[in-house]
């Protein structure tokens, strides 16, 4: 995981209450999904962090964007209705419309922004194409 990442955050209604899915991006590929439900705590809290955990490893096992859609999809609950089936179904269908090219070029732009910035010392950055700010990964 690099120090910054571009990301995207969407808010659903569902019959639970707003749902928050935040997806951010490294490489022009997902890498970190985050789902938060609305003001709720205890356990509806804990399983969103199950999924946002879940769905990070898999973008981390460059799992297919197709294949987590279609294992989320169609799954109902006592609460369902005419606009959203269930909160899981909300998660697939937001996975699948957050603009990814969009947020590949926004996040190339920063990086070339940043690339353009002065270092500490005020100095431009070298000739040699050196970054004054970059993102390094960390393990």
């Amino acid at each position: 995981m690099k120090d910054a990442s571009i990301g995207c955050t969407r808010k659903i209604k569902t019959p639970c209450g707003n749902l928050y899915v935040t997806v951010n991006y490294e490489d022009g590929k997902p890498s970190m999904a985050g789902f938060k439900m609305g003001k709720a705590g205890g356990c509806v809290s804990a399983q969103m962090e199950m999924v946002s955990r879940l769905i990070t490893r898999l973008f981390e096992l460059d799992e297919p964007i197709n294949s987590i859609l279609t294992t989320l999809r169609g799954i109902g609950c006592h609460l369902s209705n005419e606009q959203v089936f269930s909160c899981p179904n909300a998660i697939a269908e937001s996975l699948n419309t957050i603009p990814i090219e969009r947020m590949n070029n926004y996040g190339r732009k920063l990086q070339n922004n940043l690339e353009q910035q002065p270092n500490e010392a005020g100095e431009p950055p070298s000739s040699t194409g050196g970054a004054a700010a970059t993102t390094t990964p960390h393990k």
